[in-house]
């Protein structure tokens, strides 16, 4: 079964077969929330990639009742986090804990939502191991565990993340490439229902 790899969710998805794929929804983005009652409904794996420095705070918010709504895409989501610090775009903490509890399957997608890792390979690994150390203390800290599935941020897999995601840290399953974007599978739109 191929993994489609969702950002902000659309009302149009649901008018497609998600059942025949392993759903993965990356970032933590408000619209993962607010979408839930319906995503939850889809009779296949699930599992939400939680960038954990752009969970914010705050009581839960609205979930969709009816009323489809547009959002800010994941691109306008984190510039917007970038330049101002404002994770409007993001769930809560409170939300996030209420999906858990609903089975909401979670999984690590960094602290920072590191783009490119540069400098010498020392450098790199080091930027690296603080963002992991950052997400897994993040995770034990507000969900009491340690999440055993990991997606790379922009698909980024350089070998040796691989390694210490794998070897050091213990991630049961990486997500990277082999991921397609909702938006650029070919056949899922073909048969809409």
């Amino acid at each position: 079964m191929k993994t489609i790899v969702i950002h902000e969710v659309k009302k149009e998805f649901f008018n497609t077969p998600l059942e025949k794929y392993n759903l993965t929804f990356d970032d933590g983005l408000y619209s993962q929330y607010y979408y839930w009652p319906l995503i939850k409904k889809i009779k296949t794996p699930k599992i939400f990639f939680i960038t954990t420095n752009l969970i914010g705070n705050g009581p839960k918010r609205q979930q969709f009742d009816g009323d489809y709504k547009e959002f800010s895409s994941c691109y306008e989501s984190l510039a917007t986090f970038r330049k101002s610090g404002n994770n409007k775009n993001y769930m809560r903490l409170s939300e996030l804990k209420s999906m858990v509890k609903d089975g909401a399957g979670l999984g690590g997608h960094g602290h920072n939502h590191i783009e490119h890792y540069e400098g010498s390979l020392f450098n790199q690994v080091n930027v690296m191991r603080k963002d992991i150390d950052s997400m897994i203390s993040w995770f034990k800290e507000n969900l009491g565990f340690t999440p055993k599935d990991y997606a790379y941020p922009h698909y980024e897999d350089p070998l040796f993340l691989k390694i210490l995601l794998n070897g050091y840290y213990g991630f049961e399953r990486l997500y990277g490439r082999e991921r397609i974007e909702i938006e650029k599978e070919e056949n899922i739109f073909s048969n809409v229902r």
